[in-house]
């Protein structure tokens, strides 16, 4: 089993419990893992795919709605397999988010602008697609972080439909623009 099996493995394990909007692509991630993404169904499938990248699994032929999360997955992988930060912007979303499985309930440093945006969006899956919860926790970040926190969970938020009152300016800031890249993927 390589280093990110493992990780998602262990992360998988610590999160056996989990219910809400979050459940269900937690669900569909550890399909993609574990190689059953060719039975996920939409609108579950990109996780299962990005859940398969995180594992070094083969994603030739992805979908091409699913190829954004490929790469997110990969970030995934390889922040579970404990390499660095890689340079292009989606891969790093995917390198915040394995980040913060790894040093959760503490939040990783930062490593760029778009790993703090999967730091974000993985708040919102580790705190059970809770946006009062994620929020909750990602506000003890340095202020200059807050809005890429905020984006990350917004998107993550947007996938499934949620619209909560934001009542923080500086996440608002970057929920907002977290919820309009949705649209870049569904």
């Amino acid at each position: 089993m390589s280093h990110s099996e493992t990780g998602v493995a262990k992360f998988v394990a610590s999160r056996a419990s989990q219910t809400g909007p979050g459940a269900y692509a937690l669900v569909a991630f550890v399909a993609g893992a574990r190689g059953q993404k060719a039975s996920v169904a939409f609108p579950w499938a990109p996780w299962a795919w990005e859940g398969a990248a995180a594992a070094g699994l083969d994603v030739a032929g992805a979908p091409a709605l699913c190829v954004p999360f490929v790469t997110l997955g990969r970030g995934v992988g390889a922040a579970l397999s404990g390499a660095p930060c890689p340079a292009d912007e989606m891969a790093a979303n995917g390198w915040g988010f394995g980040m913060a499985w790894r040093r959760f309930p503490r939040l990783p440093t930062r490593g760029c602008s778009s790993s703090d945006r999967g730091v974000g969006r993985a708040c919102w899956f580790l705190f059970s697609g809770d946006v009062t919860r994620a929020l909750a926790r990602v506000r003890a970040a340095q202020p200059e972080r807050l809005p890429d926190l905020g984006y990350g969970i917004g998107f993550a938020a947007a996938l499934v439909g949620e619209d909560p009152t934001l009542p923080d300016e500086r996440i608002a800031e970057g929920w907002y623009a977290g919820r309009s890249v949705r649209t870049n993927f569904v």
